[in-house]
């Protein structure tokens, strides 16, 4: 089971990585993002998801075991999964900092509990 928790650790990894390098793009890869509708976002967490699971040798495939007769394939298709458990987890990391940033505490009186609230 420990196995499976660094393939969540790689996936919030290339999540993290990717979020911290985006504000240093040059000029030139927003432009072909918006002039060619190159997916820059896309091919930039599965490059890093590649370099990750080549580098660790994360395989996926090898840890619920599926033998493979190709060396590598497991580690370049475990990081097309990391790269869509990337995506999984930005849209959950915003969801949860946006119900963060959107909710009130509620107060023991809201919630009925509070000594206004007292049965008579």
């Amino acid at each position: 089971m420990d196995d499976f928790k660094v393939i969540f650790i790689l996936a919030f990894a290339v999540e993290s990585i990717w979020q911290g390098l985006k504000p240093a793009w040059p000029n030139k890869l927003k432009e072909l993002e918006a002039s060619y509708g190159i997916p820059v976002d896309a091919l930039g967490c599965i490059v890093l998801a590649l370099l990750l699971c080549l580098g660790t040798g994360a395989d996926l495939l090898a840890l619920v075991g599926v033998p493979l007769a190709v060396p590598y394939l497991g580690s370049i298709l475990t990081a097309f999964l990391i790269y869509r458990g990337s995506n999984f987890m930005h849209d959950l990391l915003s969801k949860f900092n946006d119900f963060r940033n959107t909710s009130k505490p509620i107060t023991w009186v809201e919630a009925g509990k509070g000594p206004d609230d007292e049965v008579k």
